[in-house]
């Protein structure tokens, strides 16, 4: 008599609760008054049925307010269902309601408590960072940390090998020169410095109270902030700096302890403390094994303290009869031997090393060219400038390729500097390069320098990058070398190749003006004229040698035989005509 479709929601309907409310099965049925399935009269006897006992089985079920949640995700929830039944809409109670919109407030404060935290954290890491960030006004930051992409395909030509300066490699024990052998040289260097026993104390006070002054100016030269406390970081500088001032002083000058006219009843004590210094143990036992080894890492961009520190350290001397000694000098005549040479007569110091950013610094300054040569000031690489950004890459021919457009390479005898190269009259001029298995830690960080500061020019980028350009195999070498332009001291000419592919990849270049740019320009135009490559090949193959030119004159003198013979054959051939 009933549709269908009612009859089958009705008995659904038992289904249902026994599936949606397993909990319940028993007591609850007796409460609500769900009997077992049935045939109902009608279909209002239905409904209303449903609708008294709804509200009571309904507290019945549960208090959680999960349940009557719009889109509720819980397993096997079908609420859904029972919105959408024909046969009435399920509500949840104002009770509950009110629970829910109270929930949902809640919530919404919490969430706007959390929003108000997290802004005021990021005001005050803000402010922190600003405060705590160095001051580029005072002390622009100097000494880098090797950026990954150039390390990676080396990193053994940024780590000191015998000593470690600076806050960055401190760590390192397994360093031949310990910190006890540098506590052994601050101890020379207070007798040094203060010539008289009792003056040793103050000499020590003097030191560090001048260090504890400039550690914020000395921290902010770092580009990665030193995480040690005052008294460890004030000790660092201090050992550090006294270690270069010993081998400056000690070791690259022989300087003994000299007073000036010391009083009758101080000779004595003086002529003491003189003895005994120069009988105690040197602090750096093996020295003549790892000489280099300390040069090439005093040299190394992350293994530097700021050069005012060590200026700072012998300024405050008390003895006067070191006055006249300056300390850029004395570390220009220790990095002496290395190659590629210095530039030393042409390098002009402040007064007391003024503008010396640390050791690595001066030595990059000493190889500047002759003011033909220096970029100017508006030359230097500036990031936010228009014409950095469209500056083509500059490329040249090999060496080879250079040979057969008629390129003649010379070495220059007289440069200042090797990165004087010059191009006239079809001759390419460049200094000797000595070559030598330290070369690619030397460059590799003066380059990194340059990548990282900005107020340094690249000489040293632009000459490596020519070099690459020139040199790009084995045969390139072979020919400069022969030229006497470069004195190879590796193992073959295919290191050397490689050498400057390796320090060359991966440096920016193409954003970077180079002095060397009229070169290449002047090289390309002369490279570019057809003429001069065929003038090129026929003097290689056929006036290489004095035996080819004479077999080409010999050849010629026939054929112009063959061609005055054939003449006269042919003139008494038409005069018996």
């Amino acid at each position: 008599m009933f549709p269908e479709p009612f009859t089958l929601a009705v008995v659904s309907f038992e289904e249902m609760t026994e599936i949606r409310f397993p909990s319940i099965h028993g007591n609850a049925k007796e409460k609500v008054g769900i009997m077992e399935p049935m045939q109902f009269g009608s279909s209002s006897s239905c409904g209303v049925q449903i609708d008294q006992t709804f509200e009571e089985y309904a507290g019945a079920v549960s208090d959680d307010d999960d349940y009557w949640r719009a889109g509720s995700s819980r397993e096997g929830d079908t609420i859904g269902d029972f919105r959408e039944h024909p046969v009435g809409e399920i509500s949840p109670s104002m009770n509950q309601r009110t629970e829910i919109e109270t929930a949902r407030s809640s919530s919404r404060d919490s969430d706007a408590r959390l929003l108000n935290d997290w802004m005021e954290n990021v005001q005050h890491r803000m402010t922190t960072a600003s405060q705590s960030r160095r001051s580029h006004n005072r002390a622009p930051c100097t000494i880098y940390e090797i950026p990954a992409n150039i390390r990676k395909h080396d990193t053994q030509a940024y780590q000191p090998k015998v000593v470690a300066i600076g806050p960055y490699h401190r760590e390192k024990i397994w360093l031949h020169i310990t910190v006890d052998d540098k506590w052994r040289c601050l101890r020379h260097m207070l007798s040094f410095a203060s010539p008289r026993f009792r003056e040793e104390e103050n000499q020590l006070r003097i030191w560090i109270k001048n260090i504890k002054e400039k550690e914020e100016l000395a921290r902010s030269c770092y580009s990665r902030d030193a995480i040690m406390e005052s008294y460890s970081f004030v000790e660092m500088l201090l050992l550090d700096g006294c270690f270069i001032l010993y081998i400056l002083l000690m070791i690259v000058k022989k300087t003994e302890v000299v007073v000036e006219d010391p009083r009758k009843e101080e000779s004595t004590e003086v002529d003491e403390k003189s003895e005994k210094m120069h009988t105690e143990e040197c602090p750096l036992v093996g020295v003549f094994w790892q000489w280099n080894l300390i040069k090439l890492d005093l040299l190394l961009l992350e293994n530097q303290i700021p050069f005012f520190i060590i200026q700072d350290l012998f300024n405050h001397t008390m003895n006067p009869g070191i006055k006249h000694i300056s300390i850029p000098h004395l570390a220009l005549e220790l990095f002496d031997e290395l190659h590629p040479k210095m530039n030393k007569d042409m390098f002009h110091f402040g007064p007391d090393g003024n503008g010396i950013l640390h050791l690595l610094h001066l030595f990059h300054s000493a190889m500047v060219p002759s003011p033909n040569y220096r970029m100017t000031d508006t030359e230097c690489w500036n990031p936010n400038s228009p014409s950095s950004s469209s500056t083509q890459q500059l490329h040249i021919p090999s060496a080879t390729e250079l040979g057969e457009s008629a390129v003649r390479f010379r070495r220059k005898d007289h440069a200042r500097s090797f990165l004087e190269v010059a191009f006239c009259n079809g001759e390419l001029e460049i200094p000797t390069l000595h070559i030598f298995d330290y070369s690619n830690a030397l460059f590799r960080n003066l380059i990194s320098f340059e990548q990282c500061y900005p107020g340094v020019s690249p000489y040293i980028t632009a000459y490596a990058s020519f070099m690459e350009c020139i040199m790009h195999r084995e045969r390139d070498v072979r020919l400069l070398h022969l030229r006497g332009t470069v004195v190879n001291r590796l193992s073959t000419d295919k290191d050397v190749a490689v050498f400057f592919k390796q320090i060359c990849y991966q440096v920016s270049q193409s954003c970077i003006p180079s002095y060397l740019s009229p070169l290449y320009k002047e090289v390309s135009d002369h490279h570019s004229h057809q003429w001069r490559r065929w003038s090129a090949e026929l003097k290689r193959h056929y006036f290489s040698n004095p035996w080819v030119t004479l077999s080409v004159v010999a050849a010629i003198i026939l054929l112009c035989l063959n061609f005055i013979q054939t003449l006269y054959s042919v003139l008494g051939y038409y005069h018996k005509l």
